[in-house]
């Protein structure tokens, strides 16, 4: 496989139990620390584990990069084969459509597939065409972290309903999580609301005052997979690593047609990165026209992509972002014996079914509090 080929789309890092979309009161200080896993451990004991993607050493080995066993091991998974896998069968494969976490399941024995990539452990959850002419594996961590994290500084009040601040406290691209934690902005910075490589975050709702130096994000835990090697040498994994903006159901994707459960929702901040696809309702549910919530002097729409929002700045530089909090369109929403929706990646229901609660960078669809 040559250095040049991406094959896989930005790094679902921090993911959340499809659970989670509670609104969080109280200011950041006090939000619950949260996980980043998808799988419990018996779901990755009882996956397809392919192995290493990398071969030990690609950061000093030159010209090779890819483990090519586990590659074609990745492609029979993939595509539900033995021994007949490749690049191509599977690029013809997505032009039709999306794969999901669901049909890898059913292709592969019943079992979701597991992976080593940058030395931490994955589960697939999609299988896409990108719009950059590249196919787009979308990968959900799947093992506990040794941390958890929390989603703002904590100076900015999560129990304020007002979308009238700069920086509303539920919004994903001024987040702590997202510029701190996992390390966005690229090598300059200028997509987390910064230059020279620093980045910032908001610490009050009112302004991005609080900074990343370089220094610290090139020692990152995710530095490798956000940053180029101008910064960290071969071990920079971005040329393998394709971002939102080239990945359709991400521009694009609505929960008002995700969620066929009780109850009217409205689209959710932070799910999609340009104009949300027409609201007609899940399929098989009730049909719903419902868009952005707008009353009583709060407004959701932060974006700048239709009449009536409020073009927060930077609202969707998420975009740009290798590592990303996956959403609750994506996720899809499982609730006790109610499966609520499928979601956008049609993850299995063990691919869901983490140890803890974990984040999400979804906002809530009717005020402007965290979840």
């Amino acid at each position: 496989m040559k250095k040049s080929k991406k094959l896989f789309t930005g790094i679902v890092a921090a993911a959340g139990a499809a659970t989670l979309a509670c609104a969080v009161g109280g200011t950041a200080a006090l939000l619950p620390m949260r996980e980043v896993i998808a799988l419990t451990s018996s779901g990755v004991a009882s996956s397809k584990n392919i192995g290493d993607l990398l071969v030990s050493g690609y950061d000093s080995t030159a010209g090779k990069v890819f483990n090519g066993e586990s590659l074609s091991l990745l492609y029979d998974s993939i595509l539900g084969v033995t021994g007949t896998g490749t690049y191509k069968k599977v690029e013809a494969a997505v032009q039709s459509g999306n794969i999901t976490g669901t049909d890898l399941y059913s292709r592969n024995g019943n079992k979701d597939i597991v992976l080593t990539f940058g030395g931490k452990k994955w589960t697939i959850t999609n299988v896409s065409k990108a719009t950059n002419n590249t196919v787009a594996v979308t990968l959900w961590l799947a093992e506990n972290t040794t941390t958890k994290y929390q989603w703002g500084a904590t100076g900015v009040n999560v129990s304020s309903n007002n979308s009238s601040v700069a920086y509303p406290s539920n919004m994903y691209s001024s987040s702590m999580v997202r510029v701190k934690t996992l390390n966005a902005g690229g090598d300059t910075g200028t997509t987390a609301y910064g230059s020279g490589g620093s980045t910032a975050y908001t610490a009050n709702n009112t302004a991005v005052g609080a900074s990343v130096s370089q220094a610290d994000r090139i020692s990152n835990e995710w530095a490798n997979f956000t940053l180029s090697s101008n910064l960290v040498g071969g071990a920079s994994l971005t040329n393998y690593i394709t971002t939102p903006q080239y990945i359709t159901y991400q521009q694009d994707q609505n929960w008002v047609n995700q969620y066929f459960g009780p109850g009217n929702p409205y689209i959710i901040p932070n799910e999609a990165w340009g104009i949300p696809e027409p609201s007609t309702g899940a399929p098989g549910g009730p049909s719903r026209s419902n868009r952005w919530y707008n009353s009583g002097g709060v407004n959701t729409n932060y974006s700048a992509s239709e009449a009536g929002a409020l073009n927060k700045t930077g609202y969707d530089q998420w975009k740009y972002d290798y590592v990303w909090l996956p959403s609750l369109s994506e996720t899809g929403y499982y609730n006790a014996s109610n499966n609520y929706a499928t979601g956008e990646w049609g993850a299995t229901s063990t691919q869901r079914q983490a140890s803890d609660i974990s984040w999400l960078r979804s906002g809530a669809d009717s005020n402007t509090r965290i979840l």
